[in-house]
């Protein structure tokens, strides 16, 4: 076939192609884009048909038909796998020619598929052109972002940063658009720190003004959604003003009017979450001001694209002052326009808004009793909102269409249509499953474990949670991990309950360390969060602190090398910057010089933890435990070796005790209670199993309680940077003045006053009312019956942190310590039970236990007078009548006239009572080896046989009684 015979044929096959698939309207390019693909394969086809020799004369063939059609002529060259000519051509034509035409027909599929292939290409060939390369990922990246695939594009965007890092290219854009993207995955921390490394870049290097106003509006709006609410404000007038001055109407003016509409918007929405609702006008009435100056210049210059977004937010203005049928009017229009320019985002956006608008006036007609116009209003909104969810899907938005599924899901539920939504979700499940979407399949399942949850199938719920989590783990989602966590620790703790119930205690002790992990994840990941962007944030210049310090020390021991000071100062330099083997040498070379430094010795301890080596840090501390005599120390030695363990997945209940005695304040010792949280975060990237790491954390939690109150001003900085997300500030109980007068030193103005009066609105939920409470509890429970008194107090412990008035927390701590035999310290726990409820029935019977126990029988007598005044069961009459007897004939006074109450087999007690078994009968063992008068023994010894008949399955409890201490 020549020249004219591939023309023509080119020509006929553009003229019959079915409209249907030519996605432009122009009549002036003879390769519509919507075709091309189909017949671009039949022309290569027929040049390829040429033998190899032939190929350069393909090439200039080539060249010379389609040299008005560059991109279709990259094509070509891909088609070869013609490396070199495809630079050529990039390079002769330029970025913006090639890609121009396809942008005139929002062809970005194939923009994203040339470069696709030239970058497989390049990683084929290893070609070494990394400027080149460099070029090419900006490219992809950008039409991703341009797309709404933000993740795919962060991770271009972050190829090309490297790059850039590698060559030395004074270039903003790859530190900017991985901030921008990072800002659209809602990744703030990250978004400003790019974003500023930007701004320093195009201004360091007199990048163009348009340039450095675009990155300063960009980290004013992650400044905004952070919070940080003045800073915003600073970073979009300081925009606005470049744009005014280089005249940039399109991209700087129009779009910074409208973000900082948007900050106004934000403002406004707090103060009326607040109550403050002149407050919450005023920001509205700014808002919608910024709106309409940033639409009139969008519709001036034109730009469809940005004249789309802007309708949207006035549709916000219109519906914040209840003009319903106005803002419906401007996300429709604002949808019209998105579809048509191909911006999925912000069709999506436009839909969404228009699905929760349908589905609020629905339920506000259902309220009014028009039941079936309120239902055809919500049934409106759902369509938009399955149409959001279709948008979101082809962009691969996954966190988005998360969101719209939350809205599509809740406005199901709105009219008890759960059945309906069911299936619509199992629809969309087939589909993912059948493609091998897995991220979608993800969504789906979680989505579908969320309807059963609400309508209280927990069965069903936890089979879609538990799948959609293996999901998650297997694609390393931690955000869909996070967010199933409590779901799951719920289902588990129900499954405990029935473990537990069936007396299988080793199975029920493994379900309920799953229920306690999945409940501490979610709160425990984001704070770990939290301080890994402080620390990123601060990293630098904390390192180059730190290099300073250990250039002095060195210095320091070349004059004075046997300071064993010294050395350890520098080894903890080493392990603050995370040099931890150079660390560890350091703390070595200063014990071989001192070894009565014991905190030296658990300094390397701990580093070698912190190093993996678990065994390791063990034999440390068995060679040095010997040495470490201190309550203080103790303290230290038992943490660090308990931690060693846990992370191990080893028991560490013998070694636990010193780090149960709260009572020890280790302030005064000087050793860092932070240095160790870079290394929880690490743990976290280096995947290591989270039972064991939320384990390892409970006792870092412990160890806190060592130095006393925490610190008020790093409280309100976590607080602080969590509150901007979804304030839960309101989750918390802080009422103290103490904190308020911290707010009032740390916090910015705009947020301080807010945050105050949440948190005096806060309503605080008893902890153990919580799942994580309920789980602790009977976490305590079963290491109790399984007679490891130890691991309970610590369960025990940690709930007292949330909640330290808890009466009964004091009660099951007192059973632990009587149960390992320390009466006297029991005692001390009963007391303050007692003291803070004096009707607590069991605290008294347990009070009355130990006393018996500990001899003093007289005192148990008068427990019983007390206890014989409290309004209290059948069963718990049962016990206390039991106590006093022993008592009695433990005295050798009568109490055979009163033998009837406990003969009275009618009163059965359930297992659980049984812990008052187990020390009486070591107590009365030890009296009759210790020669105890012999008579009295035998009468406690029918006591304690009558007593046990009132349990249920009397035989088994009575063969079982050793092992049960719950």
């Amino acid at each position: 076939m020549n020249r004219e015979e591939l023309l023509v044929e080119c020509e006929r096959l553009s003229r019959d192609m079915p409209e249907v698939i030519v996605k432009t309207e122009r009549k002036d390019i003879p390769l519509p884009f919507g075709v091309r693909g189909i017949y671009r394969d039949f022309i290569l086809s027929q040049f390829f048909q040429s033998l190899e020799d032939q190929r350069i004369k393909i090439d200039e063939e080539l060249e010379n038909i389609l040299k008005g059609y560059p991109d279709v002529l990259l094509k070509a060259f891909i088609e070869t796998r013609n490396l070199k000519k495809i630079k050529e051509k990039i390079k002769e034509t330029t970025y913006a020619d090639i890609l121009k035409k396809m942008e005139e027909t929002y062809a970005y599929e194939e923009m994203i598929n040339i470069c696709s292939s030239i970058i497989e290409l390049i990683e084929e060939e290893k070609d070494e052109d990394l400027e080149f390369y460099y070029n090419i990922l900006n490219i992809r990246a950008n039409v991703k972002y341009f797309l709404g695939c933000f993740k795919e594009a962060s991770e271009d965007y972050e190829k090309a940063l490297k790059i850039a890092i590698e060559k030395k290219i004074a270039d903003s854009n790859p530190f900017g658009w991985l901030g921008v993207t990072y800002f659209n995955q809602r990744k703030y921390g990250e978004a400003i720190k790019y974003l500023q490394h930007a701004h320093h870049i195009a201004r360091s290097f007199q990048e163009k003004e348009e340039i450095e106003g675009f990155w300063l509006g960009s980290l004013g709006n992650a400044f905004r959604d952070s919070g940080r609410f003045q800073d915003a404000m600073e970073c979009y007038e300081k925009a606005l003003k470049i744009a005014k001055k280089i005249g940039n109407r399109r991209r700087d003016e129009s779009r910074w009017l409208a973000n900082k509409g948007n900050l106004y918007h934000t403002q406004g929405e707090l103060a009326k979450l607040l109550g403050k609702l002149t407050e919450a006008e005023k920001y509205y009435r700014q808002a919608e001001d910024c709106y309409q100056q940033a639409l009139d210049i969008a519709r001036s210059i034109p730009d469809k694209r940005l004249e789309s977004r802007w309708l949207n937010n006035q549709g916000n203005s219109y519906y914040d002052f209840g003009e319903m049928e106005e803002a419906i009017r401007c996300y429709e229009e604002g949808r019209r326009i998105a579809h048509e320019v191909k911006d999925r985002q912000n069709e999506a956006i436009c839909l969404s808004n228009l699905g929760m608008k349908f589905t609020e006036i629905g339920r506000k007609m259902i309220e009014e009793d028009k039941v079936e116009e309120g239902k055809n209003k919500v049934i409106e909104g759902i369509n938009y909102l399955k149409d959001a969810v279709k948008v979101t899907k082809a962009s691969k938005d996954w966190e988005t269409e998360k969101n719209y599924l939350d809205m599509l899901v809740n406005s199901y539920l709105t009219i008890n249509q759960s059945e309906m939504c069911v299936k619509y979700l199992n629809e969309n499940l087939d589909e993912s499953e059948r493609w091998g979407i897995r991220e979608e399949e993800e969504i789906w399942l979680a989505f579908l474990g969320y309807i059963y949850y609400v309508s209280k199938d927990s069965l069903k719920a936890g089979d879609y949670f538990k799948k959609a989590y293996d999901i998650a783990k297997e694609i390393r989602d931690w955000d869909m991990e996070i967010q199933l966590s409590p779901f799951l620790g719920e289902i588990n703790l129900s499954e405990t309950e029935e473990l537990y119930n069936a007396n299988q205690l080793d199975k029920a002790l493994d379900k309920s360390i799953d229920a306690i992990t999945q409940l501490m994840m979610q709160n425990f990941i984001q704070m770990m969060r939290l301080y890994q962007q402080f620390y990123e944030t601060t990293r630098y210049m904390r390192i180059s602190d730190l290099d300073e310090k250990i250039i002095n020390y060195k210095k320091e021991i070349e004059k004075d090398p046997s300071n064993s000071a010294l050395h350890s100062e520098l080894a903890d330099c080493y392990a603050r910057k995370g040099d931890l083997e150079e660390a560890i040498l350091e703390y070595q070379r200063a014990i071989e010089i001192d070894p009565s430094k014991i905190l030296t010795v658990m300094s390397k301890m701990e580093v070698t933890v912190w190093r993996g080596l678990y065994d390791e840090a063990v034999s440390i501390y068995q060679e040095w435990k010997g040495k470490i005599t201190s309550n203080e120390h103790k303290v230290i030695a038992s943490w660090i070796i308990s931690t060693a363990l846990a992370l191990s997945g080893k028991p560490f209940d013998e070694y636990i005790e010193p780090l149960l005695d709260v009572g020890i304040n280790i302030s005064g010792t000087g050793y860092s209670l932070e240095d160790i949280l870079p290394y929880f975060s690490k743990l976290i990237d280096e995947g290591i199993f989270m039972d064991r790491l939320i384990q390892a954390w409970e006792l870092h939690t412990l160890f806190q309680r060592h130095y006393g109150k925490p610190d008020l001003k790093s409280i309100i900085e976590e607080i602080k940077k969590a509150l901007p997300d979804d304030f839960t500030v309101r989750t918390l109980a802080i009422t103290d003045e103490g904190v308020k007068a911290e707010i009032d030193k740390v916090l910015p103005k705009e947020i301080k006053e807010n945050l105050i009066e949440l948190i005096e609105k806060a309503k605080p939920t008893k902890i153990t009312e919580t799942p994580l409470g309920k789980t602790l509890l009977k976490r305590g429970l079963i290491y109790r019956r399984l007679d490891r008194p130890n691991m309970a107090i610590k369960d025990y412990t940690t709930i007292l942190m949330f909640d330290p008035n808890n009466s009964e927390i004091y009660m099951c701590i007192g059973g632990c310590y009587a149960q390992k035999g320390e009466f006297e310290k029991a005692l001390v726990e009963y007391k303050r039970a007692i003291e803070l409820n004096s009707s607590n029935v069991m605290a008294l019977l347990g009070k009355m236990e130990v006393e018996i126990c500990l001899k003093r029988y007289g005192d148990a007598l008068r427990s019983y007078r007390r206890l014989d005044q409290e309004k209290i069961s059948p069963k718990e009459r049962v016990i206390a009548t039991y106590l006093f007897y022993l008592a009695l004939a433990l005295v050798g006074e009568g109490y055979q006239r009163y033998i009837g109450h406990l003969e009275d087999m009618n009163i059965k007690i359930r297992e659980w009572h049984d812990w008052c078994n187990v020390e009486i009968d070591r107590h009365i063992a030890k009296l009759e080896e210790e020669g105890y008068i012999p008579n009295r023994i035998q009468e406690a010894q029918k006591i304690q046989f009558l007593f046990k008949r009132h349990f249920e399955e009397f035989d088994k409890v009575g063969d079982e009684s050793d092992n049960k201490k719950g």
